[in-house]
């Protein structure tokens, strides 16, 4: 089996480790933690919704940046009262504004547009990170 390619995809993987890349939306999104657990669930969400269309997906250093930094947006669009433009979040990201905007779309097509998080699933995935 190959592994499903998809948007998500880098040519190569970026020099910035994944726990530096999550602090840098930490400290310029301004978005709130619940954004992180919730993009986490929407990240689980995203790889079983490519299980459900038979696609190996795995999340690996090619994809786990542009994928955590569309979670995360889409949560903070979703949950906070502020939150910046699409331009911002693709400096954030160090991805071309139009780049972030097929992230987003694909993102949230391949969830389904299920972005309500019960709090009991909430409150299992915070405890867990």
């Amino acid at each position: 089996d190959r592994e499903h390619i998809t948007v998500f995809h880098a040519q190569k993987a970026p020099a910035v480790n994944v726990i530096d890349y999550a602090e840098r939306i930490a400290k310029y999104s301004s978005c709130s933690y619940c954004c992180f657990v919730v993009g986490v669930i929407y990240m689980d969400r995203f790889i079983q919704r490519q299980r459900m269309l038979e696609r190996d997906f795995r999340i690996n250093s090619l994809n786990v940046h542009r994928l955590l930094l569309a979670s995360v947006m889409v949560a903070a669009k979703f949950l906070d009262d502020f939150y910046y433009s699409n331009e911002f979040w693709a400096k954030i990201g160090g991805v071309p504004n139009v780049e972030l905007n097929t992230l987003e779309i694909e993102f949230l097509f391949l969830t389904n547009f299920e972005l309500h998080v019960r709090i009991d699933v909430y409150d299992s995935y915070r405890e867990e990170l």
